[in-house]
């Protein structure tokens, strides 16, 4: 397989079976996974990996990377030859394929009765072992029963309706200004981790419900090789929502980040800039609001830094190097880092904080 992402994800419940690829069993050599579904009591064949699922749903996620050209069509052809999806013991089968590069999306959730909905939805179609008798319990008391319809009152439907705009606010709060001592990956800037307890936001045997709505919120899946520590294999990500003063990043404004010498990155390193609102790609009239040093081949300072710039206007000579921002809306950025390498890993590289300029 090319350098790739790629997992598998219980749909709607975002819980991790397996990876794939490099940072999965196969170890890049590609091979055969085998997903069982909830109950499954029969015989298991040979010359798979073997994994079983809480869900009926599930879904793939693959990030394909190319260099020669940045529309997709390589990862595309690539994953039309080689990857198949087809029931056990009915061969073989070229699953439908359709590139999503460069096509708008909207991957935020409802904010209103329709979140309730949708969750209502999931619960009737998924088995009742996808969920503990906890999760249950809380659904039952706002009235959503596997087997039964979901009607809720006047009264009832003006709570939920107003709970979902509270729980908006709160995600926001808890992305945006956490107070997690461990959110703060250096303690001199303002570079924080996406992940607080690992993949599973645990810390001394306890669930970190705030570092699972951080990762939720701003994302969609989870897997293992996001956070573990693998040298040169997987990728790692830093975040910031705020510039060096300590003031929230500002579309209208300018400003400078510089990648130090040394950026560690086997593969490839990238910088992406999010619209705060929808935690999605900002939508700035770039083909794609980031810069990468596998894509965009970006201008190298003399001695191997790099400056990325984030602004409404390009500044001068800086065009392969800037990345454009929208005044009147906020943003963040992420660095992320595919194959890092061990300088990230014990911090001897650290990227400056972002910078104002005029």
């Amino acid at each position: 397989m090319p350098p790739n992402v790629l997992g598998i994800i219980n749909d709607g419940l975002f819980l991790y079976l397996a990876d794939l690829g490099n940072a999965g069993l196969d170890r890049g050599q590609g091979g055969k996974y085998l997903l069982l579904p909830p109950g499954y009591e029969g015989d298991v064949p040979e010359g798979y990996f073997v994994f079983r699922s809480s869900t009926w749903r599930n879904w793939v996620m693959a990030r394909g990377f190319e260099q020669d050209t940045g529309r997709g069509e390589a990862a595309l052809a690539y994953y039309k030859a080689h990857f198949k999806v087809y029931p056990l013991g009915e061969g073989e089968r070229q699953p439908s394929v359709v590139s999503a590069s460069f096509k708008p999306s909207d991957s935020t959730f409802p904010r209103d009765i329709r979140y309730f909905e949708r969750l209502h939805q999931m619960v009737q179609y998924e088995p009742l072992s996808a969920f503990t008798p906890e999760q249950l319990g809380l659904l039952h008391a706002l009235g959503i029963v596997k087997g039964a319809p979901f009607h809720p009152d006047e009264r009832m439907y003006r709570i939920l309706s107003d709970g979902v705009r509270l729980g908006d606010g709160m995600a926001k709060a808890i992305m945006y200004a956490n107070r997690d001592p461990e959110a703060r990956v250096y303690p001199d800037r303002y570079w924080e981790r996406v992940f607080i307890g690992g993949y599973k936001f645990e810390r001394n045997g306890a669930r970190l419900l705030d570092a699972r709505t951080l990762w939720h919120y701003g994302a969609i899946v989870v897997t293992p090789a996001m956070e573990a520590k693998m040298v040169g294999v997987g990728s790692q990500y830093l975040t910031t929502y705020k510039d060096a003063s300590g003031a929230y990043l500002d579309g209208g404004q300018n400003y400078r980040l510089r990648l130090p010498t040394g950026i560690p990155a086997k593969n490839f390193w990238s910088v992406t800039v999010y619209d705060t609102e929808t935690r999605s790609l900002l939508q700035n009239g770039q083909p794609k609001p980031s810069i990468s040093s596998a894509f965009d081949q970006p201008e190298v300072n003399p001695d191997g830094s790099v400056d990325i710039y984030f602004g409404p206007a390009e500044p001068e000579g800086k065009e392969k190097n800037w990345i454009r921002t929208v005044p009147g809306q906020g943003h963040f950025v992420w660095i992320r880092l595919y194959g890092q390498l061990e300088p990230f890993f014990d911090q001897t590289w650290r990227p400056d904080d972002i910078t104002k300029i005029k």
